[in-house]
């Protein structure tokens, strides 16, 4: 068997429940994981460089790239030692005689097809859920249900269903999907269906256990008050509906499920259709003029300043408001920026 057999990649978008997919595998005896590896989208292109301080970033691409393409097989070459590196670098995780490692990093919904062809014996794991759901999850968990400002998640939000749908429909017949809305309707059930695909046997305590797996690191969603909790329940699946509570971000949530690709929506055994009744049918009392505000200022302004300088704003307010008293204000500008 190839190391890279014994690796699980869980595909998704961010807020799509993968977090609570992660616990409850890693809840089994046989199974090992970490918060966020990230470790592939350095890896898999390193002729595509981003910003460094200490070398020229132009020369060090060029260079790579004509490396990688000295190579008898050329970038093929490089791929084929990388799943060997990566595998037994996961293997080092699983140091109590485990026989899978789950990597689950949301952002490689960008490289599945490269990731598919470095590893053509790992596992996948596709986690499809109501887009709008993952939308309100983001403005309520990360917003305080005001609109997304970084434009990082923007392009998730609209660009990861597309290649989500896509890279499922080319490898379904050597991966797994999971709906969310039957992950958290029918758990054991599930998760059977998973094991089963993995080969494992089905641990009965792993419902009562998983809210006790530490995942570790830093980018670990429960160190910032995120956990998806200690039992599986059906109680955000139409959770979405209540944060779309003015005209306006009813009508923006139907502009973003207009734009969202129509094969993702059935992969979540939806249809637009019903979508945009349920959207139809909430009521709303408000016009929403602050959430236009809002949107325009968050879409528009917030997501192009830099992150750090940001942050540098954002605890400078948080500061000043805790030290009048306003600790409310303090806590809403945490969240808001």
């Amino acid at each position: 068997m190839q190391q890279d057999a014994n690796i699980i990649f869980i595909f998704s978008m961010p807020r799509s429940g993968s977090t609570l997919l992660q616990k409850l595998l890693a809840a089994h005896s046989k199974i090992a994981t970490f918060a966020e590896p990230w470790l592939l989208l350095p890896l898999l292109n390193p002729d595509e460089l981003g910003k460094n301080l200490y070398y020229n970033e132009e020369r060090a691409r060029n260079a790579i790239k004509e490396f990688l393409e000295s190579l008898p097989g050329n970038r093929d070459d490089y791929l084929s030692e990388l799943g060997k590196f990566i595998s037994n670098v996961y293997l080092k995780k699983r140091e109590s005689g485990e026989i899978y490692f789950v990597d689950k990093t949301p952002n490689y919904y960008h490289k599945i097809d490269e990731i598919a062809k470095v590893f053509p014996e790992a596992k996948f794991i596709f986690l499809f859920r109501n887009p709008l759901s993952v939308y309100a999850s983001i403005m309520n968990t990360w917003y305080n249900r005001k609109f997304i400002s970084s434009k990082y998640l923007i392009r998730d939000i609209k660009a990861a269903p597309k290649f989500l749908a896509a890279a499922y429909r080319k490898l379904s017949s050597r991966s797994l999907k999971v709906v969310y809305d039957e992950l958290v309707k029918s758990p054991e059930e599930t998760l059977r269906q998973i094991f089963s695909y993995l080969k494992l046997e089905f641990e009965d305590e792993i419902l009562q256990n998983f809210s006790n797996v530490k995942l570790g690191g830093k980018y670990n969603w429960e160190k910032i008050g995120n956990t998806p909790g200690s039992e599986v329940n059906t109680k955000s699946i139409d959770k979405w509906i209540s944060t779309f509570d003015s005209k306006y971000k009813k009508s923006n949530a139907i502009k973003y499920l207009k734009g969202i690709d129509e094969s993702f929506i059935l992969e979540c055994d939806l249809t637009k259709e019903k979508l945009n009744e349920k959207l139809k049918h909430s009521r709303v009392k408000k016009i929403g003029i602050f959430d236009v505000v809002d949107y325009y200022f968050s879409t528009y302004l917030l997501s192009r300043i830099p992150q750090k300088k940001k942050n540098k704003v954002k605890y400078f307010l948080v500061d000043l408001f805790k030290r009048i008293g306003l600790i409310n204000t303090s806590n809403k500008i945490k969240k808001m920026i």
